[in-house]
């Protein structure tokens, strides 16, 4: 139905997830990869994953991940003409943490601290663990 429902609009589409450092989403990327062109957001600059994700939205869906500036990445792809369903990947700030830290080897910054609590307070299209915005993806 999905696919029914793109031929229908024409719309190119980008699947976003959205959440902090720690929150799940490259884990969930990698988890439901093969069903998406996934665009890491590790391999660009800020100023640059934008870009690549417009030249790369083609007839298969998109699945990119948004750590900083969710709402002005929507922006740049929606005025681009891509369709953006978001995914707010909604995890304890302690789990958020504890991942960082043990992937990274330092402390979570408090920026993403703040950042956390903004975006636990925004509308998504959907919001949910890490486990659950996988099922969700999962073709």
């Amino acid at each position: 139905m999905r696919a029914r429902c793109r031929l229908y609009t024409g719309m190119k589409k980008v699947r976003l997830l959205v959440g902090v450092p720690g929150s799940g989403k490259s884990w969930i990327a990698d988890q439901v990869g093969d069903g998406y062109n996934h665009i890491r957001h590790d391999d660009y600059d800020a100023g640059d994953y934008a870009d690549a994700l417009i030249r790369a939205a083609d007839d298969r869906e998109i699945l990119a991940e948004a750590p900083f500036r969710a709402q002005a990445l929507t922006e740049r792809l929606q005025a681009a003409g891509i369709a953006v369903e978001s995914y707010y990947v909604d995890e304890p700030l302690e789990v958020c943490r504890s991942r960082f830290e043990q992937r990274e080897r330092r402390p979570l910054a408090t920026q993403h601290q703040q950042t956390l609590r903004r975006y636990a307070a925004r509308q998504w299209d959907h919001r949910g663990t890490s486990e659950q915005i996988r099922d969700l993806l999962k073709r």
